[in-house]
């Protein structure tokens, strides 16, 4: 018979973080902001990571967290636990929107802020090209790595 307890066995395979990466929190992680989280990684570079969490939408309309989005009906997520109290976004709108910075094909985070508020209440960004984020997942230089391999 063969040895079944080697399935459930997660071995570091050595790929190096980057861009676009998504990272899966080990499902019984006792961090709530981590605990089941999948983390899109926005940066990787010698300065430290940046990601958000893209599976946890909260309660809120984005008029609720920007008064100046009137009616917009997008979605709301926690993006982490640093800078709860600043807002992200991702989005498809690409170079229409000043500012933006590739992340993966037809994926963009960041841009023009007021740009943005303007194009959504002129009725130009749809529901589904936009979604905010309360916060951000972030580590110092080497920590997403060491993680990664203790993990």
């Amino acid at each position: 018979m063969k040895d079944l307890s080697k399935i459930l066995q997660i071995r570091y395979n050595n790929v190096r973080p980057a861009a676009g990466m998504l990272l899966l929190a080990e499902p019984f992680l006792g961090d709530p902001f981590f605990s089941r989280s999948v983390v899109l990684l926005i940066e990787h570079n010698e300065e430290g990571s940046f990601g958000l969490i893209i599976n946890k939408e909260v309660p809120v309309k984005p008029a609720e967290a920007i008064s100046s989005l009137g009616n917009y009906e997008g979605k709301v997520f926690v993006g982490g636990p640093v800078q709860p109290r600043s807002i992200f976004y991702l989005h498809t709108l690409g170079q229409r929107l000043e500012g933006s910075l590739p992340v993966i094909d037809h994926l963009y985070w960041g841009g023009d802020a007021m740009q943005l508020n303007q194009m959504i209440m002129k009725g130009e960004v749809k529901p589904g090209e936009v979604r905010f984020f309360l916060g951000y997942s972030g580590w110092s230089p080497g920590q997403l790595q060491d993680e990664l391999k203790r993990d």
